[in-house]
């Protein structure tokens, strides 16, 4: 195992923890990144997600669909289940192409961002079995330092 502290979130959004932590196992490495408050919580984030991977892996699973790992059993099961519901309604707003609703962001992370080039649009999807969902949609392909394209990231709560 190895875990590594990532330095640059802080030119971003200095308030903020961000951790990677590699797993290897019968020759397979999988890797998890965490990013929190709480330098605890994005490390156990980290390892958490490094784990599921590994366990996506092992049980050759042919996704991560509904695969999540925490420390309490039942916080793991809702936590998968709350994966599918989040990714299943993600899917239904884009396969129907119904527009998902904006959201106003967190101002300090829209303008740290912004002026790195990154555009960060946070948007509302229609609620599904009692969860909200979220979708954060980061373009940096107006970015000067590495342009990329699109990340997406989903949320159910």
């Amino acid at each position: 195992m190895a875990v590594t502290e990532v330095t640059a979130i802080p030119e971003w959004l200095a308030e903020y923890s961000e951790y990677r932590v590699e797993l290897s196992s019968g020759g397979v490495k999988t890797t998890g990144r965490g990013i929190a408050k709480s330098a605890n919580l994005a490390l156990e984030i980290a390892f958490t997600e490094a784990y599921e991977r590994a366990v996506i892996h092992k049980l050759r699973l042919s996704s991560s669909n509904g695969v999540a790992a925490h420390p309490d059993p039942v916080k793991a099961k809702e936590s998968a289940r709350a994966e599918l519901v989040e990714r299943a309604r993600f899917l239904c707003h884009y396969l129907a192409q119904v527009p998902l609703d904006p959201l106003p962001g967190p101002g300090a992370l829209q303008d740290s961002l912004g002026r790195l080039g990154v555009r960060l649009a946070i948007l509302r999807a229609i609620p599904m079995d009692g969860l909200a969902i979220s979708v954060a949609v980061a373009d940096g392909s107006k970015t000067s330092a590495k342009p990329f394209g699109a990340v997406i990231g989903l949320g159910a709560d």
